[in-house]
Formats: C-alpha cells, sequence, structure tokens
C-alpha cells in the first residue's frame, strides 16, 4: 500500500524524479517527463537510510544519459563539488549542418575550442582535464569525449567501508573478492578512468561491484544503483 509519494528532483529540461514510498518499507522512484507523463525509468529498493556525501546526488543521476539533459551541468559540477567525475560528449559538425539542424545539441569545432578555452582557464588547481581517447566519427559528425575530474581517488572521498555497509544495509550482499576489487578501484587515481588503456571501462559495467565504482565515480545516489543490481546483477539482494 502506497503511504508517501515526493519529488525529489525535476531538471530544467521538465525531467521529474518521484519517489513513492511503501507501507512494506520498499521505495520506487520514477523518472518521467513532466509534460507527457511518460516513464522513462524505475529504481525499486529498500526504505532505509543511504550514505550521504556532497559527490553523490539525483542531479547527477539526470546526467546518465537516459533523457534529455543539460549538458552544461557537466562543465562545471566537479569544480562546484557536486561529483568527482564529469564525461561531456560533444558532436562536431561543420557549421552549415549545425544552421540546419539548431533544435539538436551539435557543435562546431569553433564552438568546442571555445568551451574548452574556457574550461582550461578556469579549471581549479585541484581539477584535472583531459580526453577520453581518440575522436569518433560518425556520419557527418564527429564525437569528442572531454573528463574532467577531481584530483585524487574513490578512497579520498568516500570512506569505502561506510559504503559497504550501506549497501548491506539495502540488502545487497557483497562476496569478499567483489569487495577486493571495489577497494583496489577505489585506491586508483580519478584520472585513470579517462584512459583507454585502463583495466577497467566504466561507461560498461558488467558486475555489480563495477557498477558501484561507476555509481560512485559520476556522483549516482546508491539507491539507484541497488535497484540497477536487484533488477540485472550478479549480486544478491535480500528484499
Amino acid at each position: 500500500m502506497l503511504f508517501m509519494t515526493d519529488i525529489i528532483f525535476e531538471s530544467n529540461k521538465g525531467i521529474v524524479f518521484e519517489r513513492m514510498t511503501y507501507k512494506n518499507s520498499r521505495c520506487k522512484l520514477s523518472v518521467r517527463k513532466k509534460e507527457t507523463n511518460q516513464s522513462l525509468m524505475f529504481y525499486r529498493y529498500k526504505n532505509v537510510p543511504s550514505y550521504q556525501s556532497t559527490y553523490l546526488n539525483w542531479e547527477n543521476l539526470n546526467c546518465c544519459g537516459g533523457w534529455t539533459y543539460d549538458e552544461t551541468y557537466l562543465y562545471t559540477a566537479v569544480q562546484e563539488e557536486k561529483k568527482l567525475y564529469s564525461n561531456i560528449v560533444f558532436t562536431i559538425v561543420n557549421e552549415d549542418y549545425a544552421k540546419q539542424y539548431k533544435q539538436c545539441d551539435f557543435h562546431t569545432e569553433k564552438t568546442v575550442s571555445s568551451i574548452l578555452s574556457k574550461l582550461k582557464s578556469e579549471l581549479p588547481d585541484d581539477c584535472v582535464m583531459g580526453f577520453e581517447g581518440e575522436d569518433k566519427k560518425g556520419y557527418e559528425r564527429i564525437f569528442r569525449s572531454l573528463f574532467i575530474c577531481k584530483k585524487g581517488t574513490l578512497n579520498d572521498f568516500y570512506n569505502i567501508d561506510d559504503i559497504l555497509r550501506s549497501y548491506k544495509q539495502f540488502g545487497v550482499i557483497i562476496d569478499d573478492a567483489e569487495k577486493h576489487r571495489i577497494r583496489e578501484l577505489s585506491d586508483m587515481p580519478l584520472e585513470y578512468f579517462g584512459r583507454d588503456d585502463f583495466v577497467y571501462k566504466y561507461h560498461q559495467p558488467e558486475l555489480g561491484s563495477q557498477l558501484i565504482i561507476t555509481g560512485l565515480l559520476l556522483g549516482y545516489p546508491i539507491e539507484s544503483t541497488v535497484g540497477l543490481i536487484e533488477r540485472h546483477h550478479d549480486f544478491e539482494v535480500k528484499k
């Protein structure tokens, strides 16, 4: 039976995160378009306290790529202590193509150069900026992937033991081998995640432990990661 409904985040693009809390101590977080009420995604999890950090928030989850979001948020989120790692993909086209498709989030080489120059000149000393691999070419467009991250490791910004305890509260059972993998990746410099030759591709998590690392890196609330693990991944979850 439904107990309470509340809006926990609403984006400037009309995307609403609505949490429904039930009397059976479960929650459902629905992501929907405000204008059409179209459902885009949902997460189910236990109604228990979650690990709190300034780097874990629903605004970061809004940038997960499943719907329209304001990419300019990612230009400054790391610098403003909202997340540890931002990935920004520029879709670059020629000027005529950009003029023809003004409604799309296209850039020209000139606008990308201007954005990069501004970001570089304003980058704080505690941040790193670089490119994730080489440009990728598509039909009449180029995809260029930029990252901005904090200097340091996940372990410098989170208490990993407390995070593992939080997952346990949510009912996620993590064995010792997976805990070891999580701790190993948590000790890696954040800028390594942007390297082509790094052992772990954060944007392609295959195991529950990898999904946990991706969530911490990109600043997604633990509840959302629990919901994905419960639905798709290899860990046992006690409901």
